[in-house]
């Protein structure tokens, strides 16, 4: 029997709802989660995403979503998180269908150590501001479980929230001049890091496909962040250059060479 649960005061894109599925529908240890937030010079933190590190030596991201926009729609399916696995460095998204069964997409997505700078590259993502001033600050639910099973969930439950971690990613300081926000994620190779080599790529191929009225040749600052989600350091880039973003979120991943 897995659990059915209904929120009452929020939304089931939801990264509150999101992150602890595991518990709430299949009954399942959880894991530690680091919840990942940003913060500019104006702003309060605002949830980012929500991150872990589990027991099979694997990454998982769950990050915003637009809060009233369906999981399954006739424009296709939201990510609902994105899995490393740790061992071979390749990642996959996974979304959920319209019975909640999770559906895998696997596209040659890998790490990619880029030489000079003891950084891998995980994934980037694209934001629009809008998407992270909406999230939830309040998540109330009602959850129904098997009667057999509900001591030991509520006790699961207890030990995640005792176990609550927050991390934040600083953007640069000033006013925004996007509607967005752009960051990647590099996983620490090395102790010691250089990110001068990164900055001419930074924003990756194609920009038209994802932003309007960025000029090439555009210059803009860049805030580094460290991270530490279980045993994993991660450096996460964070920029709101200049321009509007064509969707509310694009990932976009490095793929295996050769």
């Amino acid at each position: 029997m897995t659990a059915k649960l209904q929120s009452r005061m929020s939304s089931p894109n939801s990264i509150w709802l999101r992150s602890i599925r595991y518990l709430t529908h299949e009954g399942k240890t959880l894991p530690q989660l680091t919840s990942i937030f940003v913060k500019s010079t104006t702003e309060l933190l605002l949830p980012f995403g929500v991150m872990t590190q589990t027991e099979k030596d694997r990454l998982i991201f769950w990050p915003v979503l637009p809060k009233h926009y369906p999981q399954v729609s006739e424009y296709g399916r939201l990510t609902d998180h994105i899995t490393l696995e740790l061992s071979n460095g390749k990642s996959h998204s996974t979304a959920f269908d319209e019975e909640g069964v999770r559906q895998h997409r696997r596209y040659g997505w890998r790490l990619h150590e880029i030489p000079g700078t003891g950084l891998k590259m995980w994934f980037s993502m694209l934001v629009r501001w809008d998407v992270i001033q909406d999230q939830d600050r309040r998540v109330e639910v009602h959850m129904a479980t098997p009667i057999h099973d509900a001591s030991r969930r509520e006790q699961e439950f207890r030990k995640y929230a005792a176990n609550f971690s927050a991390q934040h990613i600083v953007l640069p300081e000033g006013e925004r001049d996007g509607d967005y926000v752009y960051c990647v994620f590099y996983l620490q190779a090395k102790d010691t890091f250089d990110i001068l080599p990164l900055l001419p790529s930074f924003m990756g191929e194609n920009v038209d496909d994802r932003i309007d009225g960025m000029p090439d040749g555009t210059r803009f600052p860049i805030q580094p962040a460290k991270l530490q989600v279980g045993a994993t350091k991660l450096l996460a880039l964070a920029a709101t250059p200049i321009g509007s973003a064509k969707s509310d979120i694009v990932f976009t991943f490095p793929h295996c060479r050769g």
